[in-house]
């Protein structure tokens, strides 16, 4: 699970590994993290390791407990549902401001995401994806309070849909067919249709969530 941490790599290594190995499942929700643990596994001194968990709490991944361990997040179907409608609200505005400022390499990079998603078999490095095909699709908008608020909300939105959507299926190559199609209009300037297309995918993952909702219910585990 740990890999030592190089000097200088720091803070953004040790995220980076704790957020996949949450996200792969090797740190299942409600896990202890022990700091010193951590720390002695990177080989570094705590500090960085808490900053790290406190990024990741921010990421909606772990929960910060006083004087307790901190714990990786469980999924909750009732916050991911607020936090998509947050995501309608924020997303389709930032594409608007997006769309004319696309270049041909910004362009490229989205495309490059979503040829990556249609080979990946791996089913949290397929939600990571999905995480970074949005940001790069909003990224060159230049709005930065609020794509770092969209930012943080994906946390809990990779968490729920590896240990639940994708693993049951349910959005298995669909969600990356609305990609392609948001960003065919992207690159045709079609801002109006590039915003229907992102709003009605949005719309469509929270009718997902539902589905999973209602799974649950009826098979609890």
């Amino acid at each position: 699970m740990q890999t030592p941490i190089h000097y200088g790599d720091g803070v953004q290594a040790i995220c980076k590994n704790l957020r996949n190995s949450i996200l792969k499942g090797t740190l299942e929700p409600g896990r202890k993290l022990k700091i010193q643990a951590l720390a002695e596994g990177y080989g570094t001194s705590i500090i960085p390791v808490r900053e790290a968990l406190r990024t990741l709490a921010a990421e909606g991944l772990v929960v910060i407990r006083p004087r307790k361990s901190p714990l990786v997040a469980k999924p909750d179907i009732d916050e991911v549902m607020e936090i998509n409608e947050i995501r309608r609200a924020l997303e389709p505005r930032t594409l608007f401001h997006a769309v004319s400022l696309h270049t041909q390499t910004s362009l490229a990079r989205c495309k490059q995401i979503l040829e990556r998603d249609r080979a990946c078999v791996q089913t949290w490095r397929r939600v990571e994806l999905n995480r970074q095909f949005h940001i790069e699709l909003l990224a060159p908008s230049g709005r930065i309070r609020t794509l770092q608020v969209i930012k943080e909300q994906y946390g809990p939105i990779c968490l729920f849909a590896h240990l639940q959507v994708v693993q049951d299926k349910v959005m298995e190559g669909e969600a990356v067919q609305e990609h392609e199609a948001i960003l065919e209009a992207v690159a045709r300037r079609d801002t109006s249709e590039a915003i229907r297309l992102l709003d009605r995918h949005l719309a469509l993952a929270a009718k997902r969530i539902v589905v999973i909702a209602r799974q649950s219910e009826r098979n609890p585990a």
